[in-house]
């Protein structure tokens, strides 16, 4: 079902409002926030009532286009608040292959030092790391595109701290975007 045109922008100006009056490292505060937190969680049971791993990918291809309206705003209104809708999100869209996405994505958190939601249970520069390199070694993210993503990861993630094991990846999997080991 998708959203009139009327109800798109009202969630846009809502979400815009939300981002806006909430200060750096706080957190949007609203009737809009609260209910993207709803019905992320609500997404969140959904996809944990799924076993199959590519089914959680379809799943989250769905609930993704629901939170663009919201991230758009966060993005244009670039208050840095600590949000959880966009740092899962972020996770999501390279879980669903949009890459260019979720560097956009990241390239936000890391400059206003977001923390990645609890159920992550890692930092933001270690999840960029292990989830865009994971995504190279899998055959997933291939070709040019896997070595301009993961040139841009490193560059973002090369400030951040992390465990040398998925530095490691990460260069492993340049490694392989450099030699053609990655190509599709």
């Amino acid at each position: 079902m998708s959203k009139s045109p009327a109800r798109a922008h009202l969630q846009a100006k809502l979400a815009v409002i939300a981002n806006e009056q909430a200060s750096e490292g706080g957190t949007p505060q609203g009737s809009a926030y609260q209910l993207m937190l709803g019905q992320l969680a609500a997404h969140r049971r959904a996809l944990k009532d799924i076993q199959s791993v590519e089914r959680k990918i379809e799943a989250k291809r769905t609930f993704i286009l629901d939170y663009d309206i919201w991230v758009n705003a966060a993005l244009a209104a670039d208050s840095g608040a600590q949000d959880q809708v966009l740092t899962t999100v972020l996770i999501w869209a390279i879980d669903i292959g949009s890459y260019a996405r979720a560097l956009q994505l990241a390239e936000y958190a890391v400059r206003h030092k977001l923390d990645l939601p609890d159920q992550y249970e890692r930092d933001l520069g270690t999840a960029l790391i292990d989830e865009f390199a994971q995504a190279a070694l899998s055959n997933k993210l291939t070709g040019e595109d896997a070595l301009e993503i993961l040139v841009a990861v490193r560059a973002l993630t090369d400030p951040l701290d992390a465990p040398d094991q998925a530095r490691a990846k990460l260069y492993k999997a340049l490694g392989y975007a450099l030699i053609g080991k990655v190509n599709s």
